[in-house]
């Protein structure tokens, strides 16, 4: 999945929207992290890897399709189906952190990397650290407050995505992710 994911057609993204399409992430991904978070912290590595790259910020993803959009007068719809259709994917995976109560395993995983003394870390344990923030920052994506106001027609998405976002803290909140995050700024 890396391999697919790292070579992915950035015009078209098959990779990420089949995967999308197929819930991987929901169905295999979150609950393979919860399961082996303890046991196989190299399975958890990897699969951290993928979810990373899919989690990632549409617009930061898909950059190529929105630079298309917006340079061209007349930009062709399919592209702009293909970047609605990778914002309503990362919203599903923010809501599979939410239902799966995977934001425990993040902590845990975090927790445990963290209470490693800094000057005896493993490389490995840096990489999961940087991997985890990484995770939590793609899941707090939202979209900039200067941008023009949605469509009418979209005003829909806009409002799942509040309403997404509000449950996600709401979980981070419970499992203790931003007395977490703070102190790994305080750090």
């Amino acid at each position: 999945l890396q391999r697919y994911l790292r070579r992915d057609d950035p015009m078209s993204l098959a990779a990420h929207r089949a995967l999308g399409s197929w819930r991987v992430l929901q169905t295999h991904l979150v609950p393979l992290l919860q399961a082996t978070g303890d046991s196989d912290t190299k399975l958890a590595f990897n699969c951290l890897k993928v979810i990373v790259k899919l989690t990632m910020k549409p617009e930061q993803l898909a950059m190529r399709i929105y630079d298309h959009l917006k340079e061209k007068k007349d930009p062709d719809p399919a592209y702009g189906a293909r970047l609605t259709e990778l914002k309503r994917y990362h919203r599903a995976y923010k809501r599979a952190f939410i239902k799966a109560d995977a934001m425990g395993s993040v902590v845990w995983l975090l927790g445990r990397a963290l209470s490693v003394p800094e000057d005896v870390r493993s490389d490995d344990e840096e990489m999961m650290i940087e991997l985890l923030l990484t995770l939590v920052l793609n899941l707090l994506h939202t979209t900039h407050p200067d941008e023009t106001p949605p469509d009418p027609g979209d005003a829909s998405n806009h409002i799942a995505d509040r309403e997404t976002l509000r449950a996600l803290l709401s979980a981070m909140d419970g499992e203790h992710v931003l007395e977490t995050l703070l102190y790994v700024l305080q750090q």
